[in-house]
């Protein structure tokens, strides 16, 4: 089967250079990714590839961390998307900084903190999404402390319910708190906790045209809604939640 899928892999890199030294852009790019990014960028760049490139199809393959770095790793997916604490020898390039919050139900005591030490997270009830190892982001943010996970989840927004019912606390990134709209409060860390999401590809000398374009595309856009999230404040992103920071 790793032979066949093999096949497949370098038969669609090589009818994408063929079409590319006609002048056109066909082909199929598969992306890894996970939630956040498939629910905040992923839409805007399709949108774009289908207005510039109407010849390129591109299918999301979506999972956790773990996940995701064995479909590269088995070369199921070009490209994907991942977390600067990611295993493996792939080749990452950085694309974005993005900050981690602590969410809490309304009545919490936490609440009434300006921003939350990370030592004020111990004895918690925790609410946690499953990253696919506890080495990743999450678990480095909450590195010896004493927890107890009450649930762990498989998308980042079925979290946010459970918080709210007052079932547990949680920490989320900036990325995904975007969608909220729910009575939850949202703080920051006393000492702001980043998680870094870059593309990464198996070997940067065999990325085919469409991989190269993909990451491009992704590179322009990352820098566009940064220079827009520099003149947005705070007060607005997060408008809909309450007791903000």
């Amino acid at each position: 089967l790793e032979e066949a899928q093999k096949v497949v892999k370098y038969e669609n890199s090589f009818l994408q250079k063929a079409s590319m030294l006609r002048g056109l852009e066909e082909g199929i790019l598969d992306v890894g990714t996970f939630s956040s990014v498939s629910m905040k960028w992923m839409p805007q760049i399709l949108r774009k590839m289908k207005d510039a490139y109407p010849g390129v199809k591109v299918r999301q393959h979506h999972g956790n961390y773990k996940e995701i770095e064995y479909w590269l790793e088995k070369d199921k997916v070009d490209v994907a998307f991942l977390s600067g604490c990611y295993k493996g020898n792939f080749h990452f390039i950085p694309l974005f900084q993005d900050e981690y919050y602590v969410i809490l139900p309304p009545d919490h005591p936490l609440c009434a903190y300006e921003r939350i030490p990370k030592e004020a997270l111990n004895d918690e009830t925790m609410i946690l999404m499953n990253e696919g190892s506890e080495d990743y982001d999450t678990g480095h943010i909450l590195e010896g402390l004493h927890y107890t996970v009450a649930h762990w989840v498989n998308e980042d927004v079925v979290l946010i319910p459970l918080v709210e019912c007052g079932l547990g606390i949680s920490v989320l990134p900036k990325l995904i708190m975007s969608f909220v709209h729910s009575n939850v409060v949202i703080k920051r860390f006393a000492c702001p906790r980043y998680r870094t999401i870059g593309l990464a590809v198996k070997n940067p000398d065999e990325m085919s045209g469409l991989t190269k374009l993909f990451i491009s595309l992704m590179k322009e856009y990352v820098a566009s809604i940064q220079s827009l999230d520099e003149n947005t404040n705070d007060s607005e992103f997060m408008i809909d939640c309450r007791n903000i920071f």
